[in-house]
């Protein structure tokens, strides 16, 4: 098993293409986003094109060293009383929502890959009251560190995924991943050790 307090991030070559590469604008839009939504941001932080932050106010929000946030993610953060981390090294692919109303951890030198879904609250669905008078069911999520969710991943509410965990394209993950495993389907199902 990795050692993550002394293991780091080999640098890659990047060109003007690549997703990872950042501009002067870049920049800029990363230092207005994190003053005015009042993130605490680590150094060489991203935030690429079409962001939305939508957060209530004094809701932690916080984003380690190198990480990056690719175009048209949404960050929801509504009451009670949301909590969002992101570690050091964390990609989080475009168009992924990430809705707290508790708490949601993502770990150091994770990757979601777009389109991915990470919540951590349900509607009550008890049958004496409308769906929509029902308050949600709130249960925390964690991603462990070095984790790769693929595309189109939806992890729900009281989910914890492990350390070094894989999760296949286009999975529901719905409980406990352990760590250093495969796992995907919908249903997310074991498939191996990685």
């Amino acid at each position: 098993m990795l050692d993550y307090n002394t293991t780091e991030v080999k640098v890659r070559s990047k060109d003007k293409a690549s997703p990872g590469s950042t501009s002067l604008c870049d920049r800029l839009r990363t230092h207005f986003i994190a003053w005015l939504h009042g993130i605490d941001c680590g150094t060489n932080i991203v935030f690429k094109q079409n962001i939305t932050i939508s957060k209530v106010k004094d809701s932690p929000f916080s984003i380690g060293d190198n990480s990056l946030i690719h175009r048209d993610c949404w960050f929801l953060l509504t009451m009670p009383s949301p909590k969002l981390s992101i570690g050091r090294n964390v990609n989080i692919g475009a168009y992924s929502i990430i809705a707290a109303k508790n708490h949601i951890e993502i770990g150091d030198f994770s990757v979601l890959a777009p389109y991915c879904y990470v919540i951590d609250h349900e509607h009550g669905f008890a049958p004496d009251d409308l769906i929509l008078n029902q308050n949600s069911i709130i249960k925390d999520v964690v991603i462990g560190r070095d984790c790769y969710l693929g595309a189109g991943t939806m992890v729900l509410a009281g989910s914890t995924i492990g350390d070094g965990a894989i999760i296949g394209a286009r999975s529901v993950v719905k409980g406990d991943i352990p760590s250093g495993e495969v796992w995907a389907g919908n249903p997310a199902r074991f498939i191996r050790k990685r």
